[in-house]
């Protein structure tokens, strides 16, 4: 299947984005803060998926972030790639999940969790939309501490 690509500034799309989080950020407690470029970022991209795939990660985050925590989702760019970071103050990834959590149907939730039990594929779907655009995605999470997701993707 072909990818639609659209000329759009990325610094709206994350912005409507997060606006579009904030209720389940609120609705949890957590400070949802975003940090842009003052400058526009005029990119021809697919954007329903990579709207998509970036909302996942930081949903994930809002979910996994307890009440009065943090998530920030920091944009900036250079003059060959753009790059995303989603940054938490949530409870981390145990280190042996941690080398599963991109795998399609992996989910750290518990059936006893009192979360809702994921599907196990949105960081899946992330990764999968983000190295179609020849990019790149990172995690760095410590158990109680959070956890930053990186994401690349060239210009």
């Amino acid at each position: 299947m072909a990818l639609s690509f659209f000329y759009i500034d990325f610094n709206k799309l994350i912005l409507d984005l997060t606006k579009d989080l904030k209720i389940d950020s609120i609705a949890k407690g957590v400070y949802l803060k975003t940090k842009l470029p003052n400058y526009p970022l005029i990119l021809n991209l697919p954007v329903n998926r990579l709207k998509t795939a970036i909302g996942n990660i930081i949903s994930n985050s809002i979910d996994f972030t307890p009440m009065n925590g943090r998530v920030l989702v920091k944009v900036s760019a250079s003059y060959e790639s753009i790059q995303i970071a989603i940054k938490d103050t949530g409870c981390g990834i145990q280190p042996d999940d941690l080398v599963h959590i991109f795998e399609n149907k992996f989910t750290t939730r518990k059936s006893n969790s009192l979360l809702n039990a994921g599907e196990g594929f949105g960081l899946y779907y992330a990764k999968e939309v983000v190295e179609n655009l020849g990019g790149k995605i990172l995690v760095i999470s410590k158990v109680d501490k959070g956890t930053t997701f990186k994401v690349s993707i060239p210009i």
